[in-house]
């Protein structure tokens, strides 16, 4: 629906419409904190073969901070 090319996020619950604090299990692991954002940056430019100036990262807190310097743009 946004047309992204790739996409990493915690998922979280929801009961009744309302976020309920829990956070599910996903397949790659632990929570995605700040080290995994910056790592998935980098595995993504190289698996599209683009050098990581190519690379957006949008962010909204200082967990974003590592990613957002990896990428050549952050928002």
């Amino acid at each position: 629906r946004l047309k992204l090319d790739f996409a990493r996020a915690n998922t979280l619950g929801v009961a009744n419409g309302r976020l309920t604090g829990t956070l599910f299990d996903r397949p790659w692991g632990d929570i995605v904190d700040g080290a995994e954002k910056k790592r998935v940056v980098l595995e993504v430019c190289e698996l599209m073969g683009i050098e990581t100036a190519q690379a957006i990262a949008v962010g909204d807190g200082a967990n974003d901070l590592p990613m957002m310097a990896a990428a050549g743009l952050s928002i």
